[in-house]
């Protein structure tokens, strides 16, 4: 700690920097190590922020006050995590815990600082003076126009009573704002937003399809995170009182508040990732032709517990892939309907339905993927119908790293099954195909962790681990 003191002042800026990003606790801790740490580091405590359950930041009451008293710290929040921390069973998320002058004070500034249209500003207002932590993250949102990363999660609310979210309706606001000139993006809120991650404060809780669409709209957006994204049996379409099925009120207040169109490659986004997603064949491709240049998309759907067959789901999510097929560098599809594929008593590939299923999956569906450099995907999407061979045609020269998954092989893996060796063989010829001056020869990882184990009893295992040795290719077993 001592040679610390003796770096220049620069130097411990950076240091403190650092920090900010990797490990707020430990920025925390060297704060307190004595008066220069605490003076040079301790305004990079303010990077970043968030309010979960599992945060151990402070909560939005000293966060809001610290920066309504020190608005020239505003600047410097980079990372923001808009959360409720619901304990189970506990409905009321809302109040904090502020006194009323201090409230009425949040409020004042909120209808200063704050730019809506007057009858969501009058209600925001209302709610900041009432405590509502909802409202109270929108004055963050408002205030930190520096950010780059943000989180928000969805709290609960119930359209059919009146409620709403602030936090939701005030982005959408920032972001028409943002629309008309992007030059002015970095002095308006959401101007700087790079990663943007949207969940709900329920897990099994559906994210409605209309309502990322607002932030495909952020003007520097680059990676969008979501989970449990739906756009059927929807929430509102089971609500709207129109009994002929006809659009309703409650859908066009909805809509006026969070939606927003999604035009053809309109959208900056360069990496998208969809976890427990429920989509039906247009909306996925509705998403992904709003984006102009996707370069790594990660798919994994719903897995009903009720057993819905998701056969569907993998067959149309491949044909939508081709929309970005001369962009995409990086694919992680987890489309393999556990027990489906195979028989895990047997270790064979079904006939008849399943492998009818496999053949219209497996049609060159990569190999037209021409800057495809990291591909994670089911095993039978590799598979030559006829002989079970995996097909090394069907992948892309670009390829780097390849990691195939057949999670019934692995679990029920039986060293002496002569019904293994069909796909052993398989990824042995696949290798053939890599090292210098080969098609494949910028494979520099195959990572079967998920697919075959380390098994010394197999000689086909020992002869691909040599393979992979002898090419220069690294080789990953379970």
């Amino acid at each position: 700690m001592a040679s610390l003191v003796k770096l220049p002042v620069e130097t411990l800026h950076r240091i403190g920097h650092f920090l900010a990003r990797l490990s707020t606790e430990s920025l925390r801790n060297l704060c307190l190590a004595n008066k220069t740490f605490n003076q040079i580091c301790s305004p990079w405590l303010i990077y970043r922020w968030g309010n979960s359950q599992e945060c151990a930041e402070p909560g939005i009451e000293r966060f809001v006050m610290h920066l309504f008293r020190r608005p020239e710290l505003r600047k410097k929040v980079k990372s923001l995590s808009i959360g409720y921390a619901l304990a189970v069973g506990v409905s009321d998320l809302w109040h904090v815990n502020l006194d009323r002058e201090i409230l009425r004070a949040l409020a004042q500034a909120a209808a200063s600082d704050i730019k809506m249209e007057p009858e969501y500003l009058t209600s925001l207002c209302s709610d900041i003076e009432r405590g509502y932590s909802d409202a109270l993250n929108v004055l963050l949102l408002a205030w930190c126009t520096g950010v780059t990363h943000l989180s928000i999660t969805i709290p609960p609310f119930e359209l059919l009573d009146g409620e709403h979210s602030h936090v939701l309706t005030f982005t959408k606001q920032a972001i028409l704002r943002l629309l008309p000139d992007e030059a002015s993006a970095e002095e308006l809120p959401l101007g700087e937003v790079r990663h943007f991650e949207l969940h709900h404060s329920y897990k099994d809780h559906p994210v409605f399809f209309e309502i990322p669409f607002v932030f495909f709209h952020l003007p520097k957006i680059k990676s969008l995170v979501t989970s449990g994204l739906c756009d059927h049996h929807s929430y509102l379409a089971s609500r709207r009182p129109n009994c002929d099925g006809s659009i309703g009120p409650l859908w066009f207040d909805y809509a006026s508040r969070y939606a927003m169109s999604l035009p053809d490659a309109s959208s900056n986004i360069e990496e998208l990732e969809f976890a427990n997603f429920r989509l039906t064949r247009a909306g996925l491709p509705t998403l992904l032709l709003g984006i102009r240049n996707l370069k790594k998309l990660a798919l994994h759907p719903y897995r009903d517990p009720e057993g819905i067959d998701p056969e569907e789901d993998r067959l149309w999510i491949s044909e939508h892939l081709e929309i970005c097929q001369d962009s995409l560098e990086e694919i992680d599809l987890q489309t393999e309907p556990p027990g489906d594929i195979l028989d895990p008593d047997t270790l064979r590939l079904e006939h008849g339905r399943v492998y009818d299923k496999i053949r219209e999956v497996t049609k060159d569906q990569y190999e037209k993927f021409i800057n495809l450099r990291r591909l994670s995907c089911p095993m039978t999407d590799l598979l030559e119908v006829v002989r079970l061979d995996v097909v090394p045609g069907r992948l892309p020269k670009t390829i780097e790293y390849l990691k195939p998954h057949c999670y019934d092989l692995v679990a029920n893996w039986d060293s002496k099954d002569r019904h293994l060796e069909p796909y052993i063989e398989g990824f042995i010829r696949m290798l053939k195909e890599a090292g210098p001056g080969h098609r494949l020869c910028n494979l520099k990882i195959l990572d079967l962790s998920d697919a075959f184990l380390d098994d010394a009893e197999r000689a086909d295992i020992r002869r691909l681990k040599d393979l992979a040795a002898d090419l220069g290719v690294r080789l990953l077993l379970k």
